[in-house]
């Protein structure tokens, strides 16, 4: 349980800090809301929809396929995240914040 608690940790940062870089305020109780909210709503829309996916698969094929064609979604979302992820370096946008030095 720990360590699935520990996978949710990185995409928080991640994700504030694309909010950060979009516009919204660092440390704003809205922006930890909104993250927070989109995050969790994924979480459990992959809860109810997984289930339900793969039950209609294993109906439809035997569970050898079912694990089959679930490991290939699998591959296809890392590859579309990957290809953002490069996509994002190549067009030099930026995945966290620039740290704004101030002279004091």
């Amino acid at each position: 349980m720990l360590s699935q608690v520990a996978t949710y940790v990185p995409p928080f940062q991640a994700a504030i800090n694309l909010a950060v870089v979009n516009g919204h305020e660092k440390d704003s109780i809205q922006t930890y809301g909104m993250v927070t909210g989109l995050l969790n709503g994924g979480l459990g829309l992959g809860a109810m929809v997984g289930p339900i996916m793969s039950g209609a698969v294993t109906d439809a094929a035997d569970f050898t396929w079912t694990l089959t064609v679930l490991s290939f979604l699998d591959m296809l979302i890392l590859s579309v995240l990957v290809v953002y992820l490069i996509w994002m370096k190549i067009t030099k946008q930026p995945l966290k914040p620039e740290t704004v030095k101030q002279d004091t």
